[in-house]
């Protein structure tokens, strides 16, 4: 498993941008890496909170990724899935 924070600085240039644009590419240790796109990133964190956020990737052996934050957990992501995840 890997946290990875996201201080308040960085969640208010994540909003600003536009969203098409704004992906967060999280790594799992040596495991796996991933990408996400803002609005999948806001489910978990919020992104005006002043505060800095974390989220979880969990990256069990033969498993699909499970990333989660404050706000919930995504759908399970397949391990396979990057980079088409956010060039699609």
């Amino acid at each position: 498993m890997s946290a990875e924070p996201f201080s308040n600085e960085g969640k208010k240039r994540i909003d600003s941008e536009p969203a098409p644009l704004v992906f967060a590419v999280l790594v799992c240790g040596n495991e796996v890496v991933t990408g996400i796109a803002r609005d999948e990133l806001s489910q978990l964190i919020p992104l005006t909170s002043a505060a800095s956020s974390t989220i979880k990737v969990a990256a069990h052996q033969g498993r699909q990724l499970r990333i989660s934050g404050p706000k919930g957990q995504l759908p399970l992501i397949s391990r396979g899935s990057f980079p088409a995840r956010i060039l699609a």
